[in-house]
């Protein structure tokens, strides 16, 4: 189940430049995998520090390797969101 809650918890960021811009606060991996726990917890989400760190190092390598996600590629189909990594290309600068 926490696989779900952390893609539903990253579809929501994807959507909320508030979000996008708190998360971007974090200066490295573990911060970001701690604000993304807290935020979480914050919005309703339950997902663990494993999982949490697990879909955070997923979405940055396929984005390396140029591919898209699963999440991402619901996201298009369904037309809910353009293709992007866990905090790439937000409107939040």
């Amino acid at each position: 189940m926490s696989r779900e809650e952390i893609e539903r918890f990253h579809q929501e960021v994807l959507g909320n430049p508030a979000l996008q811009r708190r998360l971007k606060q974090a200066t490295d991996d573990p911060s970001l995998v701690a604000l993304t726990l807290e935020v979480g917890q914050e919005k309703g989400y339950k997902f663990a520090k494993p999982e949490a760190e697990e879909y955070i190092k997923e979405v940055s390598l396929t984005r390396a390797r140029g591919q898209l996600s699963e999440a991402q590629l619901e996201a298009i189909a369904g037309g809910r969101a353009k293709p992007s990594s866990y905090l790439d290309n937000c409107n939040c600068d």
